[in-house]
């Protein structure tokens, strides 16, 4: 997706919501769901790690050589979290293809309008040659 195409959907998603009360309420709900967001985000992450930590604990608890329980839970931290990224990858390329489409199908005049403002846009950056003068 490129740069105008991005653009022009939040002018259209802008004009959508002139509405100043409006576009006061969804700011102050994305807000709160990003807050809440990174709060959980903050508390699963604590979990995790005292999760492992157990781990760790339990296996030194039933004999096994305090190193080995650190490299197994080191392994077991490396695996969650290769696991955790490809989720992640997956669910940004999927998002990628999802929203370019879901633009030109939803706002069927968008492709000329991107194309309108791309032209205008590589005229205006173009840098113009002196033959003109």
């Amino acid at each position: 997706m490129s740069f105008i195409d991005k653009l022009v959907g939040l002018a259209t998603v802008g004009s959508a919501v002139a509405n100043t009360t409006v576009l006061h309420r969804v700011a102050s709900g994305l807000t709160g769901i990003l807050a809440l967001t990174m709060i959980a985000s903050l508390i699963g992450g604590a979990l995790l790690i005292a999760g492992f930590y157990g781990v760790y604990l339990g296996l030194v608890y039933y004999g096994l050589n305090p190193y080995a329980a650190a490299v197994t839970v080191a392994l077991l931290t490396i695996a969650t979290l290769a696991i955790l990224l490809l989720l992640l990858a997956v669910r940004l390329r999927h998002l990628k293809e999802l929203s370019h489409y879901e633009v030109q199908r939803d706002l069927p005049g968008m492709s000329q309008i991107v194309k309108v403002v791309d032209a205008f846009m590589e005229g205006l950056l173009t840098p113009r040659s002196n033959s003109h003068k």
